[in-house]
């Protein structure tokens, strides 16, 4: 899904992403987003830069590498106490 929630409200967002999380948890989905909150339930996370694979991992393994691009993302939007 490539934003597929970018045009939504918050409350519509979030019964989207429980309806995903339920309806498709045997599956791959694959999510594309700029709202970081949008994955931080993901079992794993890509994080890219400038075209190019620079992280790849679960969240809370992502988020103990301080020197990191997610690390960063989740830090400046105020994520890191939901991880």
């Amino acid at each position: 899904m490539d934003e597929a929630t970018a045009s939504i409200d918050h409350a519509t967002e979030k019964k989207l992403q429980e309806m995903i999380k339920r309806d498709f948890q045997d599956a791959t989905v694959l999510t594309i987003a700029h709202r970081l909150g949008t994955v931080l339930d993901s079992d794993r996370i890509m994080v890219l830069s400038d075209g190019r694979v620079v992280e790849f991992d679960s969240p809370r393994s992502l988020v103990k590498d301080r020197s990191g691009v997610f690390y960063e993302l989740a830090r400046e939007g105020g994520y890191l106490d939901k991880l």
